[in-house]
């Protein structure tokens, strides 16, 4: 019998036959995130709105690009939705002050 291997009938045999390989548990594990983002709709932009470039000082953008959903009565707060660096999309209300006109051709 060599050293570091087992025989077909022990017990250490069974539990590595049982064991599912490590890159199919990684590569499972990067699937169910991926489906739990999709599913929450984190990786969509809102199919309406304005486009609008909103300012990096108004939170972690990456690439300032945004749709304006919404426009506060008093017309100081807007609701926007943009990409952050990992690109999920947020919905967050900014001063209006931050959000400016862009052409949706661009």
């Amino acid at each position: 019998m060599r050293v570091g291997r087992t025989s077909p009938g022990s017990a250490a045999a069974g539990r590595a036959q049982l064991r599912p390989l490590p890159h199919l548990r990684r590569g499972f594990a990067a699937l169910l995130a991926l489906g739990c983002l999709f599913a929450a709709g984190c990786l969509f932009m809102p199919n309406r709105g304005t486009p609008v470039f909103v300012e990096a000082r108004t939170g972690n953008y990456w690439s300032g690009e945004g749709l304006l959903l919404e426009v506060s009565e008093d017309q100081t707060r807007c609701l926007v939705a943009a990409r952050d660096r990992a690109l999920i999309v947020h919905e967050r209300w900014v001063p209006c002050t931050a959000v400016h006109a862009r052409r949706s051709g661009q």
